[in-house]
């Protein structure tokens, strides 16, 4: 087997243990990595210098999903931030429970995202984003007689607006997923159910805004 097969099948091999163990990383060593694909532990160490590299990088070939597909809210017009709050986080959680193991994992605080931020950071700055007023920061950002430096200070200061109650947002949204199973009992919602699941991030983001 080739150096790429090989790194492939340690890929492969560590993804199925996430799955199997549905995020919980703690549990998933390398020996038993090694063990399952039938490769020794050195060999495992060779192409991932330690675990936490290999399971950002099985985490984050599927949690780059979440970001890639970003929908544009203002692609059908111009829409407030609730609004515009409402539809990236319906999407967001629907992605949560698509992809639940990686999810999971990603989320726990200990993976960092491909862009090198925690996850609770990036999706923070991401709700910011998709709540700022595209088309101000847009006209701002072409418009040829403002410096680079003051476009930078002016996209910060956009989306800045926004951080805290992106931050609300997020952890919201986290901590529903994370304790799904507790949630019919806490609050009487099971967001595995589409319908309660729209309902609660609605009424979550209108209570937050």
């Amino acid at each position: 087997m080739g150096a790429v097969e090989t790194k492939e099948k340690i890929i492969a091999t560590t993804s199925d243990l996430i799955r199997e163990r549905n995020g919980d990383t703690e549990n998933v060593t390398i020996r038993m990595i090694a063990n399952r694909a039938g490769i020794g532990v050195g060999l495992t160490n060779h192409y991932f210098k330690s675990k936490e590299l290999l399971l950002n990088e099985c985490v984050n070939s599927v949690m780059k999903g979440l970001f890639e597909e970003r929908q544009d809210t203002q692609t059908e017009g111009r829409v407030t931030p609730i609004e515009a709050a409402k539809r990236e986080a319906h999407r967001v959680m629907r992605f949560f429970m698509d992809n639940e193991p990686f999810a999971r994992a990603a989320l726990s605080g200990k993976i960092t995202s491909d862009n090198g931020e925690n996850y609770l950071v990036r999706l923070t700055n991401h709700f910011a984003y998709c709540m700022a007023d595209k088309k101000q920061l847009d006209d701002m950002l072409n418009n040829d007689r403002i410096s680079e430096k003051m476009k930078q200070q002016f996209t910060e200061h956009f989306i800045g607006e926004q951080r805290r109650k992106a931050f609300m947002i997020t952890n919201s949204l986290r901590e529903a997923f994370l304790i799904r199973d507790m949630l019919p009992q806490i609050i009487g919602i099971d967001i595995g159910d589409e319908e309660q699941c729209e309902e609660y991030i609605d009424e979550m983001i209108e209570m937050l805004m």
